[in-house]
């Protein structure tokens, strides 16, 4: 599956673990249906369970992975993921037991988790829960500028007769990039520096961001065999992103950076000099879910926002406030 960046505002999603729990249709009793689920996202993505068969309680294996893309980011909170149980029949149409509602924009913000009412109409009609993950996903580019190697140490006393470069990608927690960029080379110097570089390309979440960095090796250019590494740097990103912006549009951050280059000598990583420049990242995603905590018919209870600042659900439950069906136990995303 490969998203579409052209124009639109990407998000990665993830439907699973749903279960349904004291269904009823007027007096018939959850263990005498045989309920299956119907989900719609927005019209984007309809899709439904297998039929269950009949017990107190019911789970289904459906898991649904799609790329959803949206141009209009600031309206996620009119838009809806739609759940219908029904019961299934032999013979006629089967029989309706109740829907319930989630907005997407707090499906993007808020909890992976959620435990919603059942409704036929007015009328309760039992429970579901289920897990979405909704992430925004977009294509970043990253820059380094006016990058130096100082401090280099007299060990390295090679480096003053041949080129030297820098190779560079993204690596995170959730993967490690294998698309690689190069600076041009530089002539023999105890300082090498470059003013402008080769752009970085990478694909990933905002959360997927926090936990990754540039990756950066500092090579020595031979003409005969394979190039040398030098030393090697790692540029976090988490610091460049301490004030994001309140809505869901993606945005540009820009900071200096000082780290240390080093090499693995002996089983010890040794220190042979400092790489220092500016990265500037463009096409940051603004949206990401909480960690933890739940989201019922009244707002969300527990969670925590991945960062301070960024879009969040419009109802929050206070910390003493009991949520339905779960009592005070806040259930976390498997």
């Amino acid at each position: 599956i490969t998203p579409s960046m052209a124009t639109n505002t990407t998000f990665h999603v993830r439907v699973h673990n749903i279960q349904a729990r004291e269904l009823h249709i007027g007096d018939t009793p959850s263990s005498s249906l045989s309920p299956y689920i119907k989900c719609n996202f927005d019209n984007f993505k309809n899709f439904k369970t297998e039929t269950a068969r009949k017990g107190n309680t019911h789970q289904w294996s459906l898991d649904i992975v799609f790329f959803y893309d949206t141009r209009y980011p600031d309206k996620l909170s009119q838009k809806n993921f739609t759940i219908e149980c029904f019961s299934s029949r032999l013979l006629g149409s089967d029989d309706f037991i109740g829907s319930c509602a989630i907005d997407l924009h707090t499906l993007a913000s808020g909890p992976v988790h959620h435990d919603i009412l059942l409704r036929d109409g007015p009328k309760p009609s039992g429970r579901v829960s289920f897990d979405v993950m909704m992430e925004q996903y977009a294509e970043i580019t990253a820059t380094l500028k006016d990058v130096e190697v100082r401090e280099i140490s007299e060990n390295i006393v090679e480096i003053s007769h041949n080129e030297t470069y820098l190779a560079y990608h993204y690596a995170s927690g959730e993967k490690a990039d294998a698309k690689e960029a190069k600076s041009s080379k530089c002539v023999p110097s105890m300082s090498p520096s470059w003013s402008e570089m080769e752009q970085l390309y990478m694909q990933a979440t905002l959360r997927g961001l926090l936990s990754g960095g540039v990756s950066v090796q500092f090579k020595q250019s031979k003409a005969l065999g394979s190039d040398v590494v030098l030393g090697a740097a790692m540029i976090n990103i988490a610091g460049f992103i301490q004030h994001p912006h309140a809505h869901p549009h993606t945005h540009t951050y820009m900071g200096p950076f000082t780290e240390p280059l080093v090499v693995s000598r002996n089983g010890r990583n040794v220190a042979i000099g400092k790489l220092t420049g500016t990265l500037v990242l463009k096409n940051v995603p603004g949206m990401a879910q909480m960690t933890g905590g739940v989201h019922c018919e009244l707002g969300v209870k527990g969670g925590k926002p991945l960062l301070e600042g960024i879009p969040a659900p419009a109802q929050i439950m206070s910390e003493d406030a009991t949520v339905p069906g779960v009592g005070h136990q806040v259930m976390t995303p498997c």
